[in-house]
């Protein structure tokens, strides 16, 4: 084949595949299978990839897709296992058991506050305003939670404050 034909071929080829993609695009109604470029959606919400390769849950049955309910049981029932893991490592005595309470109540109205928040701010209408003050809300309960913390952390033993220090990110993800 002369060097002509090949670059007339090539040119063809690259063209036709062009072609065909734009098409394809158009067809869809966007330029990626996230629908909606680089995965965003069409307004902010997740798209197509918000229902993965797992169906309309997501992608393994627990991503963007899972329903807000669903979603928020998972949390809770992994909180309280993390809870329950954490006072059988500590070995938590009755002495310690006030302080120990009062860091989990703490917990969980913070976990509680948090689900609130993502409702609210799901359903939309939300001004700065409104979100300045859940950040305060969220940075009161950080607070309250880091003072539970600080207080059992007292009550502790030296065994169990160096058990403390490697159980690594106090409860959630990356200390979250």
């Amino acid at each position: 084949m002369k060097k002509a034909t090949k670059v007339l071929v090539t040119t063809v080829a690259v063209v036709g595949i062009t072609a065909a993609s734009f098409s394809l695009v158009a067809a869809r109604g966007g330029w990626s299978g996230c629908d909606g470029p680089y995965g965003m959606g069409r307004a902010g919400e997740y798209g197509e990839m918000s229902r993965g390769f797992g169906g309309e849950r997501g992608m393994h049955k627990r991503g963007f897709g899972m329903d807000p309910a669903a979603r928020l049981e998972r949390m809770e029932s992994r909180m309280a296992e993390r809870i329950d893991y954490m006072k059988y490592k500590l070995k938590i005595t009755a002495e310690q058991e006030p302080a120990w309470t009062a860091l989990t109540e703490s917990l969980k109205q913070k976990m509680a506050n948090k689900a609130e928040h993502f409702a609210a701010m799901r359903d939309g209408g939300f001004t700065i305003q409104d979100k300045v003050k859940l950040m305060r809300e969220g940075s009161a309960d950080l607070k309250s939670l880091a003072d539970g913390i600080d207080n059992l952390y007292a009550q502790l033993t030296p065994e169990q404050q160096k058990i403390a220090d490697g159980l690594g990110p106090m409860f959630g993800r990356r200390g979250r």
